[in-house]
């Protein structure tokens, strides 16, 4: 398969990231805690509705906010703008934009699941922008 998946797929396994195991699996996101600070709360990583809001995957931790705990501000940022791709257009994103977090190195690509939608995903305009931006990062590393 000629994707920018499957390259990235090689590139992990060819650069010794990932082992051929785990290297096929994407991670839904990050998630750091103290484990002193969460082990009594009852919350989980699934896709949820709080209040009829629908929440993407991660939307289990919603119960979090609602707890006494502190958070480190991850810096977001909702860029506009990638490589003269519009990022605000909203018949491109769904209205779901990209999030970079810590100082851009981590991208949020909002509701790739398609939850507010039955979970079909028929956004392959958003998706080529994903596998544009990870051809440009493989390519330059």
């Amino acid at each position: 398969m000629n994707n920018p998946l499957a390259k990235l797929y090689s590139w992990q396994v060819s650069s010794g990231q990932l082992d051929g195991w785990t290297s096929y699996h994407l991670a839904a996101g990050l998630f750091i805690a103290k484990i002193k600070s969460i082990k009594e709360k009852d919350f989980h990583f699934y896709p949820d509705s709080v209040r009829g809001e629908f929440l993407d995957t991660g939307g289990g931790t919603y119960m979090l906010l609602e707890s006494n705990l502190d958070y480190y501000d991850t810096g977001v940022e909702y860029p506009s703008d990638y490589n003269g791709i519009n990022l605000d257009d909203a018949e491109l994103t769904r209205g779901f934009n990209f999030e970079l977090h810590h100082e851009g190195k981590f991208l949020h690509f909002r509701n790739a699941c398609g939850w507010d939608n039955q979970f079909i995903t028929n956004d392959s305009d958003k998706t080529n922008v994903l596998f544009h931006m990870i051809s440009d990062f493989m390519e330059a590393k």
